[in-house]
């Protein structure tokens, strides 16, 4: 078993005050306070107001992500994008390029799909496979909304590729497709093909717009993670402008914001404390308050991610004892390589330490048997629930 030591330098990010550190260690070395963020997309193509079309049948422009062009025929029974996913490969992602620009009409999407066994491609999946997202948004990189979610409640099993159509209405402006799939069991292929998006020619707006509820995609959120804000009547016609808010209050009297521009139906956002919400319809000179909703607020320490490991600690892989000098921080916790491999400390007094600012500490951390193993520590400085690059303190 070795001894790592790192000196580390505490930052005056402390603002002249003492702060308490709650141990959180990871016990597979190789991940110490590790994220991970898995992501597999595949997008779907329009262009202009919108209309296009796709059917893959030669290999396709300005996609990107990371499913592949097959010119086999054991989709679709055609060429067609697939990817291969499974435990080592457990997320993919496809991209169109600009779609066109929307003039903010709904917009359908149809689109085949097709989730087959490894390697034939040709015998449907067996639930549960995973699931995948079907996203838009007005660039490449997003942000994304979801317009559905294809999983286990309504995949349907099928040798053959299956069609899906789906409606949503996005802001004004350029329009990408992508769909976002993730493994959750099995070896198969995801399939897409055939992708038709079109845009229905808008009338204008008349009346008061009666836009319902305020919706948001979660309830609770963790600290500047990113949620989606939506309505829940779509208002009919072109011409309308969306104006939202947010407000500590019920009655949005107390710390009213505006967040966006005119023209956003949808909206992306994030928080520090628990924050109420709603948006201003407007069709000329008639315009509607939704009903707010309120997002509470998890503190940051509920909020660290939990990583997946394949093996754990098995092999004896893993962080057996970390000890601050000078501190009460001294968390032995054995060199047995038995699992769980992660394990979340905090509450008793030989879990947490007091730092002072300005001040310099050593930090020891023993690990496994083992070989190459690496180790890196973090201190979450803001209490935000991430570990990020400019919070290391040692690797």
């Amino acid at each position: 078993m070795a001894d790592y030591t790192t000196t580390i330098k505490i930052q005056n990010r402390f603002i002249n005050t003492s702060k308490q550190i709650i141990g959180k260690i990871r016990s597979s070395i190789n991940s110490l306070n590790f994220l991970v963020f898995l992501i597999c997309a595949l997008p779907s193509v329009s262009k202009a107001q919108v209309s296009f079309s796709e059917n893959f049948n030669a290999p396709p422009s300005g996609w990107t992500g990371s499913m592949v062009y097959s010119p086999l025929n054991t989709g679709c029974g055609t060429p067609n994008m697939l990817y291969n996913l499974y435990l080592f490969t457990p997320v993919c992602d496809l991209i169109t390029p600009n779609t066109g620009t929307s003039i903010g009409g709904v917009v359908t999407l149809s689109y085949d799909y097709k989730v087959a066994d490894y390697s034939a491609n040709n015998v449907g999946t067996a639930n549960p496979w995973g699931s995948f997202e079907v996203l838009y948004g007005p660039s490449a990189t997003g942000p994304w909304i979801n317009a559905e979610t294809v999983n286990s409640s309504n995949h349907v099993v099928s040798g053959s590729c299956v069609t899906r159509t789906v409606t949503f209405n996005p802001t004004a402006g350029p329009l990408y497709i992508k769909w976002d799939a993730a493994w959750a069991n099995g070896d198969f292929y995801l399939n897409i093909d055939n992708v038709v998006i079109s845009e229905a020619t808008g009338t204008a707006c008349s009346g008061s717009p009666s836009p319902g509820n305020t919706i948001s995609s979660v309830s609770t959120t963790c600290p500047n993670s990113p949620f989606i804000l939506s309505l829940q009547n779509t208002t009919p016609g072109t011409g309308l402008s969306y104006i939202w808010q947010s407000a500590s209050n019920l009655a949005f009297t107390s710390n009213v914001q505006t967040l966006s521009s005119p023209t956003n139906v949808q909206l992306v956002s994030n928080q520090l404390t628990a924050t109420y919400y709603r948006c201003q319809v407007t069709c000329g000179a008639n315009n509607t308050y939704s009903n707010p909703v309120l997002v509470n607020q998890s503190p940051g320490i509920s909020c660290y991610c939990v990583p997946n490991y394949s093996s754990g600690k098995t092999s004896g892989d893993l962080i057996s004892n970390i000890v601050i000098a000078g501190t009460t921080l001294s968390n032995f916790t054995g060199t047995a390589p038995v699992n769980p491999s992660y394990e979340f400390f905090a509450g008793s007094s030989n879990l947490t330490a007091t730092l002072q600012a300005g001040s310099s500490y050593n930090v020891t951390i023993s690990n496994g048997t083992f070989g190459d193993q690496y180790m890196a520590a973090w201190i979450d400085y803001n209490d935000d629930g991430f570990f990020v690059l400019s919070e290391r303190i040692g690797y």
